[in-house]
C-alpha cells in the first residue's frame, strides 16, 4: 500500500451521474497494480476516504469511474484536470488468475463493472477468450460498452417487472442478450457488484 499526491490527469462525464477520471502517477507505481483491486481517496472537508474500484491502469495512470452518490463523489465530479488528490493504492487482494480456464465468464453490475474492464484485459493478455456480461439499471448508466463490444452488438432491453422507468441489460463480449434460460457454466468466474 502506497500512499501518495497525484495529479487528475483528465475527467470526463461519461452519464448524467456517471464520470471517469484518470490519475497521474509518480514514476512506474501502477506496476504492482492487480485486476480487482480498489484506492481510498481523501478528500478536502471529507471525513472518510472513498473507496474507489480501479477500472484500467498503466505503468503511470489509474483510470477510475466512479458514480456521484453523495457529497464526496460529488466533490470529486467537480474537479479538474491539474488539481491533485491524496490517495492509498492498491488496495484489496485483486482477483486469482491463476485459474486454467481458458473462457472465464465475467460478470459486472453497476459499479461492479468498472473492474471488469481491467481483468478482462489482463485475462485477454494471458491469452484466455473471457466471456462479459455486465448489467446496469438503466441503459443510461450502461459503461465500458465500447470497451468490450463485438461488430456483432445486438441490443435488448428487458425488464422482468414492467415497470418503464427501470430496464435490465446484460452485455456478453459476443453481444447484447437476454437471461431467461439457466447458465451452464464448465468455466472459471468472477463477479462484482452491488448486489
Amino acid at each position: 500500500m502506497r500512499n501518495e499526491i497525484v495529479t487528475i490527469q483528465s475527467q470526463r462525464q461519461l452519464t448524467e451521474e456517471i464520470y471517469e477520471m484518470v490519475l497521474q502517477l509518480p514514476g512506474d507505481a501502477g506496476e504492482t497494480i492487480q485486476p480487482g483491486q480498489f484506492i481510498n481517496i481523501r478528500l478536502e472537508g471529507q471525513y472518510l476516504r472513498r473507496p474507489i474500484s480501479i477500472c484500467d491502469w498503466t505503468e503511470d495512470t489509474i483510470t477510475i469511474i466512479y458514480k456521484t452518490v453523495g457529497r464526496g463523489t460529488e466533490q470529486m465530479s467537480r474537479m479538474c484536470a491539474g488539481e491533485t488528490l491524496d490517495i492509498l493504492y492498491p488496495l484489496g487482494n485483486g482477483y486469482d488468475l491463476s485459474g486454467t480456464f481458458s473462457k472465464p465468464l465475467l460478470i459486472g453490475g453497476g459499479v461492479g463493472a468498472p473492474p471488469m474492464y481491467g481483468l478482462c484485459k489482463e485475462l485477454v493478455s494471458m491469452g484466455r477468450k473471457p466471456i462479459v456480461l455486465l448489467g446496469f439499471g438503466s441503459t443510461a448508466d450502461g459503461v465500458l460498452r465500447n470497451g468490450v463490444q463485438s461488430p456483432r452488438r445486438r441490443s435488448h432491453h428487458h425488464d422482468r417487472r414492467r415497470k418503464p422507468r427501470r430496464e435490465r441489460i446484460c452485455y456478453r463480449r459476443d453481444g447484447w442478450t437476454r437471461l431467461r434460460q439457466p447458465l451452464r457454466l464448465r468455466t472459471g468466474a468472477y463477479a462484482a457488484g452491488s448486489r
